[in-house]
């Protein structure tokens, strides 16, 4: 009974710590901070915001593009800097506690949808 008990506590542990491991692999730089970082450093000095946060935003919306034509699925046209700022923020000011990456595949998604 005990043994039985320790695997299934040990596969737990397996299982939701990959999942941690593979997120932390899939995603590096300004994708992985929060929402209400990013939201403070564009209130704070938003030429930075824009450069750090705009610029991985426009990489990170190129990736998914790239997979996605490679498997002949729906791409996006990538809006300006200015304009995908302020999706951002729009984004962010909803889900402070959110990353920066989840919502960047949310506004991914949404201009798919139009």
């Amino acid at each position: 009974m005990q043994t039985k008990f320790i695997a299934f506590i040990t596969s737990g542990l397996f299982i939701c710590c990959a999942n941690v491991f593979a997120q932390a692999s899939f995603v590096a730089g300004s994708g992985t901070k929060t929402c209400s970082e990013y939201i403070d450093l564009r209130r704070k000095n938003p030429n930075m915001a824009e450069i750090t946060y705009t610029g991985w935003l426009q990489g990170y919306m190129s990736g998914i593009n790239n997979s996605q034509g490679a498997r002949n699925l729906k791409t996006i046209e990538i809006p300006d800097y200015k304009t995908l700022g302020l999706m951002l923020e729009s984004y962010c000011l909803k889900t402070p506690r959110s990353i920066v990456a989840l919502e960047a595949f949310r506004i991914f998604n949404d201009l798919a949808e139009k």
